[in-house]
């Protein structure tokens, strides 16, 4: 949806600046008109391009008593995929980073913006949508987060 969202954005911006383009040629402020071309143009491009190319994606565990430990998901995918036959592994592995939510997250029912915290002060932005996991895990997170943001567990 969000991907959806941004490209319908910069289509929508690039259609202005053509507009304001196809005004320059039969107007007389030519250059007004088409330096609201240059700039409507660069940021639909330039937008676009720092939204794709920001697509980490992590996974999120939390436990029982509002801990919560942020990995790459890709890592945790490898690690899944390489643990040994009986099944043991490790608990989430150990490049993981405990976090904390912050109190400026963002929790409604159809989108989570969580902002997280670092014990080394480093900050994470990270947007759930419906559509980005399944819906009964989206829940849960949704719930989770809710009872750290209740419980005072957020910086």
């Amino acid at each position: 949806m969000l991907f959806l969202a941004v490209l319908g954005f910069c289509l929508l911006l690039s259609a202005t600046a053509l507009a304001a383009a196809l005004q320059g040629l039969h107007g007389e402020n030519r250059t007004e008109h088409f330096l609201v071309f240059a700039v409507c143009t660069s940021c639909a491009f330039f937008g676009f391009c720092l939204f794709s190319g920001n697509n980490k994606l992590f996974h999120i565990d939390i436990s029982g008593t509002g801990r919560i430990l942020l990995k790459d998901y890709y890592e945790v995918a490898s690690r899944d995929c390489l643990k040994n036959s009986d099944g043991d592994s490790d608990d989430f592995g150990a490049n993981a980073l405990h976090v904390r939510l912050r109190n400026d997250s963002t929790l409604w029912a159809g989108l989570l913006l969580l902002r997280l915290q670092s014990d080394d002060g480093r900050l994470f932005s990270i947007l759930v949508l419906p559509d980005s996991i399944i819906r009964q895990e989206f829940r849960a997170l949704a719930v989770a987060c809710r009872w750290i943001a209740a419980h005072g567990e957020t910086q």
